[in-house]
C-alpha cells in the first residue's frame, strides 16, 4: 500500500469520515439473546493510540517493501548481469 494512501486513510480514520475495524472475537462476552436492533452496539474497537500504532506499522510496511524493491532490482541490473 503507497504511502499516500496509508495517509489518506489514517486521516480519515481520525476525522471519523472512515472507521478502521478488525474481525474480532470477545469470548468472554455472553452472546445476546434478542435482536436490540442495533447490529454493531458490542463492536470492539481500537483505542486512538492503538489507531496511530496501525497505520504508522502499515507505512513502515511500505517502506520496507518499497526499499526491498529497490534492492531486487539493483540486484538484477548490476550484481546479475
Amino acid at each position: 500500500m503507497r504511502k499516500k494512501t496509508i495517509n489518506d486513510l489514517r486521516r480519515d480514520v481520525d476525522s471519523g469520515a472512515k472507521r478502521l475495524r478488525i474481525a474480532a472475537t470477545c469470548p468472554g462476552v455472553p452472546k445476546a439473546t434478542s435482536s436490540t436492533g442495533v447490529d454493531d452496539a458490542g463492536a470492539p474497537e481500537l483505542t486512538p493510540d492503538a489507531r496511530r500504532n496501525y497505520f504508522d506499522h502499515r507505512d513502515g510496511i511500505a517502506t520496507a517493501d518499497k526499499m526491498i524493491r529497490g534492492m531486487q532490482d539493483y540486484i538484477k541490473e548490476q550484481c546479475l548481469k
